[in-house]
């Protein structure tokens, strides 16, 4: 994936322009956007509105844009922790569960962990595991329910 024009991958959003201007210029998105386009034109013209016809084009590139870049950005960290997992000999799972050992591994209502790295880290630690780990604690009911997100990037040695 690297070549003359790519960015060195030093983060995970080294390689969000990349694929972003990928897929701004696929042939996907051209379509999308055309149907788009034509259909909130038409729909504007049938509720004879003309802010819709003229805001809803607006509305639907907005859109598109959006999406490719929640996409391009979320390929990019993939690909990162996919290939910094390989350069350092570790296998690599997008998300996986951790059975609750430890306090911390039990805790909240829902937990997950991402971009889960596994194999060894030197000769002094053989076999351990590493990601971020992510537990979500509910609060309240009803209307009034809230959830909180708790991040940490942990590593676990056998």
């Amino acid at each position: 994936m690297t070549g003359p024009g790519t960015p060195a991958r030093v983060d995970a959003d080294s390689m969000r322009a990349v694929y972003l201007r990928r897929m701004l210029h696929g042939r996907g998105v051209a379509y999308t956007l055309a149907i788009g386009i034509v259909g909130a034109a038409v729909l504007g013209a049938w509720l004879g509105r003309p802010l819709v016809m003229l805001a809803g084009p607006l509305l639907v590139v907005a859109g598109v844009v959006g999406v490719c870049f929640l996409l391009a950005d979320r390929r990019s960290e993939a690909e990162f922790f996919m290939s910094f997992a390989k350069a350092r000999g570790l296998s690599y799972a997008a998300r996986t569960e951790l059975l609750p050992l430890t306090p911390l591994l039990g805790a909240g209502d829902r937990r997950e962990c991402l971009h889960w790295m596994q194999g060894p880290l030197g000769e002094a630690l053989p076999d351990c595991g590493l990601g971020h780990y992510i537990f979500r604690v509910r609060s309240g009911s009803g209307r009034s329910e809230s959830r909180t997100s708790h991040d940490f990037t942990i590593c676990v040695v056998d």
